[in-house]
């Protein structure tokens, strides 16, 4: 039954026992929960007596957990609304054993291996613009955040309800790469100009499904943690971004669906040569596959205020089997505006070396030219 909250399945094993008091006059019931030998995905988990009730459209929780045998337990404590009209009020209380829990139910995307964490939280406000008060300590961290490892984390952050100070975060992956986070920003809307963080990586490995490359970087970040504006230095260096999404449940449907995609973004791939076609100039098609089809609906809020861009060197970008170039960055490229909606850049980048495969024939940059992206 808990399964239909998730994408994918857990794995759910032992007994909770749950007791109801029902009152059908007033719709209102009170619950008290335990366990027996319960585990999520092999993780124990036991409730103490937890209780839940209803009344007057507001879930009142009284729960602690005890996870994988800890000696402290998480508690949540509070009221949590269904509709919009009233506000949640909970306190939280965690140590490492919540984030090891919040990994354990993401599906890989976040796994927590080791170090202290100590977490206390007031929650409160709407459901849809939740405040929060509070601190998150952790000292000599270690996690997995999609395919990347961070370790050596050290941590200190305080949620001032409507914003969040980050007193310093520091972390590195692999065996060179750094990052450190400092600085305050509101959650929603912009409080005042002088409120920014300041983001600083040193060959730091970025790796996900279409991307793998070292990350260097000085930027501060303004606005809001929804609504940020960015400004400073950004470079990019040893990898590559496939900007071909992969899936991995490839079946015939998918297939096809694919084909029709590709047929309406790329046409050359299904082309039947019985008219021409315009490819490498026609703008429209290259803007549309590399950044709105493709683009997250998250990003689109991300605004730059004078954000220098670097690539190179061993710097590369791909469309699948359809396109390669190795881009190295001559003049750091401007840029400005909305990702979204009024993006301009100024710079220039030499393409060092590159190939393209169009239909059933493949071309090669021809070394003797200058060939290079102005923007």
């Amino acid at each position: 039954l808990t399964n239909l909250f998730f994408d994918k399945p857990k794995d759910f094993k032992g007994n909770l026992d749950i007791n109801i008091v029902y009152n059908l006059t007033e719709q209102n019931f009170f619950s008290v929960i335990s366990s027996n030998k319960t585990s999520i995905n092999n993780y124990s988990i036991m409730f103490d007596k937890s209780f839940i009730s209803y009344k007057d459209s507001l879930f009142n929780v009284d729960m602690s957990l005890w996870l994988d045998k800890s000696a402290n337990s998480i508690s949540l404590i509070g009221n949590i609304p269904i509709n919009k009209k009233n506000e949640m009020d909970l306190k939280l209380q965690g140590n490492e054993r919540f984030l090891e829990l919040i990994g354990n139910l993401s599906n890989e995307n976040f796994t927590f291996k080791n170090g202290d964490v100590n977490l206390r939280m007031i929650i409160k406000g709407g459901l849809e613009k939740p405040i929060a008060n509070g601190f998150l300590f952790i000292k000599n961290g270690e996690l997995d955040l999609l395919n990347n490892n961070l370790n050596n984390i050290d941590a200190t952050l305080i949620f001032d309800f409507d914003q969040v100070e980050i007193k310093n975060f520091n972390a590195s992956s692999n065996q060179i790469g750094k990052i450190s986070l400092n600085g305050s920003l509101p959650f929603y809307e912009e409080l005042s100009n002088n409120k920014s963080m300041n983001f600083i990586s040193e060959s730091f490995q970025l790796v996900g499904n279409n991307i793998d490359f070292q990350f260097d970087s000085n930027i501060f970040i303004k606005g809001s943690i929804s609504r940020p504006f960015i400004s400073g230095k950004v470079g990019l260096k040893n990898g590559y971004i496939n900007f071909k999404t992969v899936s991995a449940n490839d079946n015939n449907s998918s297939k096809i669906s694919n084909k029709n995609i590709d047929n309406k973004t790329w046409p050359e791939i299904y082309w039947s040569r019985d008219k021409d076609i315009e490819i490498i100039s026609n703008e429209s098609i290259l803007n549309r596959n590399l950044f709105k089809e493709n683009l997250p609906q998250f990003l689109s809020n991300i605004s730059f205020d004078n954000l220098y861009f670097k690539l190179g060197p061993n710097f590369r970008i791909e469309y699948g089997a359809i396109l390669k170039a190795y881009l190295d960055t001559r003049i750091d490229v401007n840029i400005n505006g909305n990702i979204k909606n009024n993006l301009n850049a100024r710079g220039l980048i030499d393409i060092e070396k590159g190939r393209a495969n169009l239909y059933t024939t493949p071309f090669k940059l021809d070394k003797n030219q200058d060939n290079y992206i102005l923007f």
